[in-house]
């Protein structure tokens, strides 16, 4: 078949030839066509390349598109039915669901569809467009609501599906005006703080929990809400009071255990978390099972085979491949294991959650499979080592003299600093500060300025908090570009995460920087990820150990 369109929008695709994806071009010709109105040409075309490409995705999505532009939403929606039930990893008929919900008013369904399409990996432009166009609907849907035409279940959804779509002013409006007519609403009262914390208005975000928390004291989901936020915004004092009283009062609750081992509270305190961890079994409920697990796991010893787990899938090396002992991970701001001899050193910036998107003892077993000294830095005041690491140095310079002489102590043969997320963003800075010869990040941040990260949607409350630091020290394009040694960059992101890859191409801009996109991963944490599928350990040998890998 020959395309042979010459007019209008189309007027550049005049043939195609026989190298070439000739379904493809039709089908950016039908959505030309449409494009212009011309609804009967781009049916006749569909037509005619149907016949010849009957199953070729892109005139299926042609055709989902001229449902849509000629308003048959029924057809629309039974065809994208049928991607869904055909193939659920399918994000297209996800988001075309999503349209269709849109057109018809159901911004709530609309949300539920575009979460899924996100999950399944849709691209991260479509995701932008889709969540604008439901939030425009909802905005007008909650301004022309009325006072008494709209239950308070129906505020409460809006408000949910505002929290999804990034939009906390609306889910922040919503949810107030449920409170206005039922001030102890505890669903609106949740969505509220949580509205807050995006918005970065970290008092009012507390003030809710503790409304939470004085309505429900024996509820611990409160609690932990509490000690969650608390902890994010560097309150470490504050949380582990918290949660030293939130354990006194409910001596078995698990889930303030794995809290407990994340926060290095005393070793009576996680001695007992292990004993309870270690009674859970495979008949217990699955989230009791997966705390359990990750509480042992934070011990870096290996998983009872009567747990399932986020961790039980992790490819880690077997101890008998150690070349040295794992680090001891006693919640200290610093951690050190040496390696004997001659040895790559990698300082290893740990994330939000105080770790390296799994237990750090855990992870360790990858670098002492290799032989490789490691560092292990926490900082608990969440400023992402910006202003020093809190317990160790009082600030950046401070920590940087500290670690250059810490280097100079252990001698290493090779310097790699490495981190994941906001641990990604230290691990750059700190790396072209110490000259370092190799920097890998997972998910990294490159700039948290507020204008870059407008668009990011994610961690405002952090955003905000950094807001006080000089731009200079959140945007580490300009460090790269000025930095008298240029290391080797190696940055891994799902190349179909909403705001990862953004990050990573910002700082390749600059070029001399490999990046390692992973095409099928939709999700944050692709060190992880990386481990599940057993690549980490090949991957770091491949940097840190090259001269292991067989020739």
């Amino acid at each position: 078949m020959v395309v042979e369109k010459t007019e209008g929008a189309a007027e550049t695709i005049v043939a195609v030839g026989p190298d070439e994806d000739q379904a493809a071009i039709a089908a950016a010709t039908i959505r030309a066509l449409i494009e212009e109105g011309d609804h009967a040409g781009a049916a006749q075309l569909l037509a005619e390349a149907r016949d010849r490409f009957a199953d070729h995705p892109q005139l299926a999505l042609a055709q989902g598109a001229l449902l849509e532009a000629t308003g048959k939403w029924d057809e629309a929606k039974a065809l994208y039915q049928s991607w869904r039930d055909s193939d659920a990893r399918n994000p297209q008929g996800f988001a075309g669901l999503s349209r269709v919900a849109i057109e018809r008013g159901a911004t709530v369904v609309a949300t539920k569809f575009l979460r899924k399409a996100r999950a399944r990996g849709l691209p991260r432009g479509e995701c932008e467009l889709l969540a604008a166009r439901i939030a425009g609907k909802l905005d007008k849907q909650v301004r022309h609501s009325g006072d008494a035409g709209t239950s308070r279940e129906k505020r409460i959804e809006w408000a949910r599906a505002a929290l999804d779509l990034h939009d906390a002013p609306l889910a922040q409006k919503s949810a107030q005006e449920v409170l206005d007519a039922d001030p102890d609403n505890l669903e609106a009262l949740e969505i509220l703080g949580r509205a807050e914390y995006q918005l970065g208005n970290i008092e009012a975000a507390a003030a809710v929990c503790e409304r939470l928390a004085a309505l429900e004291p024996d509820n611990p989901d409160w609690v932990t809400y509490r000690i969650g936020m608390a902890s994010t915004m560097g309150d470490y004092d504050g949380a582990v009071a918290m949660l030293r009283e939130a354990i006194t009062a409910h001596p078995d609750n698990i889930d303030f255990y794995r809290r407990a081992s994340k926060l290095g509270l005393p070793s009576d305190l996680n001695e007992h978390g292990m004993a309870l961890a270690t009674k859970v079994g495979p008949d217990d409920a699955p989230h009791r099972q997966r705390i359990a697990a990750a509480i042992l796991m934070q011990s870096g010893k290996d998983l009872p085979e009567n747990l399932t787990s986020q961790y039980a899938n992790i490819f880690v090396p077997p101890e008998t491949d150690l070349k040295r002992p794992l680090v001891e991970d006693d919640g200290a701001p610093m951690l050190v294991a040496r390696a004997e001899g001659p040895a790559p050193l990698v300082i290893v910036f740990t994330g939000l959650a105080d770790q390296a998107q799994m237990p750090v003892a855990t992870f360790d077993r990858n670098l002492a499979a290799l032989g490789a000294s490691a560092i292990y830095l926490r900082d608990r005041s969440r400023y992402i080592f910006l202003q020093g690491i809190p317990g160790v140095a009082a600030d950046r310079d401070t920590a940087i003299a500290m670690l250059r002489d810490l280097i100079a102590e252990i001698a290493p043969t090779r310097l790699i600093t490495l981190g994941s997320s906001s641990g990604g963003h230290a691990a750059i800075g700190y790396g072209l500060a110490l000259g370092a010869d190799t920097i890998i990040g997972f998910s990294a941040a490159s700039n948290l300025t507020a204008a870059f990260c407008a668009a990011d949607g994610r961690g405002r409350a952090l955003i905000h908090k950094l807001s006080r630091l000089p731009e200079d020290m959140l945007d580490l394009l300009p460090a790269l570009r000025s930095s008298a040694k240029r290391p080797d960059i190696h940055l891994v992101y799902g190349s179909h995460h909403p705001q990862d890859p953004m990050h990573a191409e910002y700082l390749a801009s600059d070029g001399g920087v490999s990046l390692y996109p992973l095409d099928d991963v939709v999700t944050h944490p692709t060190l992880a990820v990386m481990a599940s599928r057993g690549d980490l350990l090949p991957f770091l040998t491949g940097i840190v150990a090259p001269e292991t890998v067989p020739s």
